[in-house]
């Protein structure tokens, strides 16, 4: 009669070792490095020897645990011999074959012995044959739990790759055994963290997206911690892999992803990997869309309350990302009134990612605007500007977000009122250096941007000409039309506006130079600005003369509102008359653009007043108004034109003349524009169209922050 099973594994498994009760050492030397003795038990301790003994006792259990884990590694490699040799059928009978699998399940279930038994390749690959060729259940199931335990050691997982493919493990993702589908999955899931650049990309080719999606369901897993290994593994699939992006995108990942971070709000470790995989696929701009449409922002909104700093920055980094396809969105309120504590946070890839999302989501969204400013966001992000100001990667997006708050929206005077409440402005006009070219371009252009918002306040205006930000923006200045210059004659000739000038750190040099002109207007607006401008040296107020020449309108249209500023001075008028701008701004009078004619026949009209005699002022008066007309600029009746000029005295401005248009820069109707490079190496741009009368729009695109599970 044949010893039963369970006295033959009996047998077996005594023969190890009674060592493998022990614990693993790291857990309870944690645990014992937190056990300590309260001050009233020290009081009355007498002697040194009694104080020391509680330690003593410790450091002998940690010197017993670590000869517990040495014999654990020893009793398993002892039995390695004996385990091979029962899980080769042909020298096994089907019982030893289930009772070594058993054995070695147990055996690979601790770290010691783990460690040890992966090393030896040939029972791994025994494993796999027995898992490959027995009809017994019980044997494969066991077989299956040994073998997904003992892949948790690189080595072993390496051995597998052996004599299972990744497209045998791909394959049996569909295997009708859920042991078996979780045993390909776990596999799958260590190899591609052990061995990211071999087994990715095979991952890749044989189909495992499409797999790995399909099982993200409640449908096919049940247990959210298996889910979360199914999430990673597509995650890990994903990243940087832009074709791999839109294949998940096309089996429903958006979708699937929402409806779990819905129904297993509960579960910290699935929320975790599901904020993971939407930080990585939310760098795609068609994921954005589909996540944004999904109603990813409105479910991640709420683990911005948690606990774990780990899941809020996870979440932060996915809401960051897609927040530059989400500024339309208007129902943002406790998105917001969240975001605006994590502003001042400590850490600083959460206040990065704070205010990249404040920086997107109040781009051309005057709700968000008026919202964030109501929510005291001025002052979180000014303290945030001072906390972080020598890191770019904050600095950036903050002067983006503060020149989103101060233009175009109802409460924009407030968001002026309070930047200069908080004494920043000496912080931002320090950001206003010629060392930044080009290193820091896009800083350069967030701060121009905000610079030209805030000096349209009298009082702010003042204060940054004493700072000297008059004298910063004519350097950069300076410094952009030496770039645009060489640029345009490298290519041996003047760029038309449909025509691609070369990006410098992610920055147009173009648009640079609009921005600056944007700025040097506001700042214009107070006399003693006005006069430096008049008064540059080095030849910048014939460079703002050259660029009327320009083959670009937006350029054109931001030297006239400078122009038209400084000729409000008769030393302005003369400098502008002086340089020879009279007849190509008489030429602009003509334009087909309102603004742009509207712009010129204001600054000729007041060049005239200040230096002609009052016939000339007459005769000018009368064809800036007819050109006008013409123009379209001017519309009206037939009969008005017929009155008589003779009873008509000269007034201050030419009659009827349109007001000069109270912004300082005029939009287009339609133009490119760039994404802010973020806070990867290379930059990023993103087009988009522009809509009359609106900011200009600096978004910052997301990234994959590699991290490993």
């Amino acid at each position: 009669m044949q010893p039963s099973r369970s006295s033959k594994q009996s047998h077996i498994y005594q023969s190890a070792h009674t060592s493998q009760n022990s614990l693993f050492l790291s857990e309870e030397t944690r645990k014992l490095s937190l056990s300590s003795h309260s001050p009233e038990e020290l009081e009355h301790e007498k002697t040194a020897v009694q104080c020391l003994i509680p330690y003593i006792e410790g450091l002998a259990k940690a010197i017993e645990m670590v000869v517990n884990f040495r014999d654990d590694a020893l009793a398993a490699i002892a039995n390695v011999p004996k385990l091979t040799r029962l899980l080769n059928p042909d020298i096994s009978s089907m019982e030893h074959q289930y009772d070594a699998c058993v054995i070695l399940h147990k055996l690979a279930d601790r770290e010691a012995s783990r460690n040890s038994l992966a090393s030896y390749s040939e029972l791994t690959q025994s494993l796999v044959r027995l898992l490959q060729t027995t009809q017994d259940i019980n044997t494969q199931t066991e077989a299956s739990l040994a073998l997904r335990k003992l892949c948790y050691a690189r080595p072993a997982a390496s051995a597998v790759r052996a004599s299972l493919s990744v497209a045998n493990l791909v394959q049996l993702l569909n295997h009708p055994t859920e042991t078996i589908l979780l045993t390909a999955l776990s596999i799958l899931h260590k190899q591609m963290l052990f061995f990211p650049e071999e087994v990715r990309p095979e991952v890749r080719q044989c189909g495992g997206p499409i797999q790995l999606a399909s099982l993200l369901t409640p449908d096919k897993i049940s247990d959210p911690s298996w889910l979360a290994i199914c999430t990673d593994a597509i995650r890990m699939t994903a990243y940087e892999d832009v074709e791999t992006k839109l294949i998940l995108l096309d089996c429903d990942i958006c979708e699937k992803i929402v409806y779990l971070l819905q129904i297993f709000n509960d579960k910290y470790k699935l929320q975790h990997a599901l904020a993971r995989l939407v930080k990585v696929l939310s760098v795609s701009s068609e994921c954005k869309r589909g996540f944004v449409e999904a109603g990813a922002v409105q479910v991640l909104t709420q683990h911005l309350t948690s606990t774990h700093n780990s899941l809020v920055l996870e979440t932060l980094w996915g809401l960051r990302n897609m927040s530059d396809h989400a500024f339309h969105l208007t129902d943002t309120k406790e998105l917001l009134n969240l975001l605006v504590p994590l502003v001042s946070s400590p850490v600083e890839n959460i206040a990065i990612c704070t205010v990249g999302c404040l920086c997107n989501l109040t781009c051309q969204n005057a709700v968000n605007k008026a919202t964030l400013i109501e929510l005291d966001g001025v002052p979180a992000l000014c303290g945030c500007l001072v906390s972080f100001l020598s890191r770019d990667e904050v600095t950036e997006p903050v002067c983006s977000a503060l020149r989103n708050l101060t233009h175009q929206n109802d409460h924009a005077a407030l968001a002026v009122q309070q930047i200069h409440e908080c004494g920043v402005l000496e912080q931002i006009v320090s950001l206003l250096h010629l060392q930044s070219f080009p290193s820091q371009l896009p800083l350069v252009k967030a701060v121009a941007g905000l610079v030209r918002n805030i000096a349209l306040s009298r009082k702010c205006r003042r204060d940054l000409h004493q700072l000297g930000a008059t004298g910063q923006l004519l350097s950069l200045f300076q410094r952009a039309t030496e770039v645009y210059e060489e640029a345009t004659r490298q290519r041996s000739s003047i760029l038309s506006d449909a025509s691609e000038l070369s990006y410098i750190e992610g920055v147009r040099v173009e648009d640079l130079l609009e921005i600056l002109l944007a700025a040097l207007h506001s700042m214009a607006k107070h006399s003693l600005a006005r006069v430096q401008i008049v008064q540059a040296s080095g030849g910048t107020f014939g460079c703002i003369v050259h660029y009327l020449y320009s083959s670009s309108e937006f350029l054109q249209r931001a030297a006239l509102g400078l122009l038209n500023e400084v000729s409000v001075s008769s030393e302005g008028s003369r400098a502008i008359e002086k340089e020879g701008a009279i007849p190509r701004i008489t030429d602009l009078v003509h334009s087909e653009n309102p603004k742009t004619a509207t712009y010129s026949a204001s600054i000729l009209h007041r060049v005239a007043v200040m230096l002609k005699p009052p016939e000339y002022q007459r005769r000018l008066s009368k064809e800036l108004r007819q050109s006008l007309l013409d123009s379209g600029v001017l519309r009206e009746e037939a009969e008005a034109e017929e009155e008589n000029e003779e009873a008509v005295q000269i007034p201050p401005t030419p009659p009827r003349l349109p007001d000069v248009p109270r912004e300082p820069l005029p939009h287009p109707a339609s133009r490119s524009t760039l994404l802010e490079i973020d806070n990867s190496v290379s930059p990023r741009l993103n087009n988009h169209v522009w809509r009359s009368s609106e900011e200009l729009r600096v978004l910052l695109e997301g990234r994959e922050a590699p991290q490993m599970i």
